[in-house]
């Protein structure tokens, strides 16, 4: 029996599961980089840019759980051929457990098979995401002018690691 479960956001309850989700956001990204804003207005910035952007066709937010516990979430999108992940948090508990390795599986199988890479991007001080990153085969390709950095791998190399 799998122990964790996956689902897509409803879009239409966006707005009562997206507060949980930015905590999750916040809570992590706070052990890496300080806030420059209160929590509060972080939040109120981050469901003014993310709960319309949500509700476009391609965007999709994957809800991981194990039981009734929510353990993080994907948002993402597929789009000419690359599946671009434009956020991933897990909460800590769930962090250097089987769950990535699962999220990988399951999204082998949901994924066009014709698509071609995966792209996605790192705070240049989160080591940790950085290093995932490259153990799943993607390289770093670029730096945005922010100075966030920009990674891309083969996408069907990747999920036939994880189909085997």
């Amino acid at each position: 029996m799998n122990r964790y479960q996956f689902s897509f956001l409803n879009k239409a309850q966006a707005a009562h599961v997206l507060p949980e989700l930015f905590d999750i956001l916040y809570y992590n990204m706070s052990k890496i980089t300080p806030a420059e804003k209160d929590c509060e207005a972080d939040r109120a910035e981050w469901l003014e840019a993310v709960l319309p952007a949500i509700q476009k066709a391609p965007r999709q937010i994957l809800l991981m759980h194990e039981g009734d516990m929510l353990a993080g979430y994907l948002q993402y999108y597929v789009n000419n051929g690359v599946f671009m992940v434009e956020e991933i948090q897990l909460k800590p508990a769930y962090q250097r457990t089987l769950l990535l390795h699962r999220l990988c599986r399951f999204l082998a199988t949901v994924i066009p098979a014709d698509t071609g890479y995966i792209e996605a991007f790192a705070h240049p001080k989160n080591v940790i995401s950085q290093a995932i990153q490259r153990s799943l085969g993607m390289e770093l390709v670029g730096t945005e002018e922010n100075g966030t950095l920009h990674f891309r791998g083969n996408c069907q190399i990747l999920f036939d690691r994880f189909l085997k």
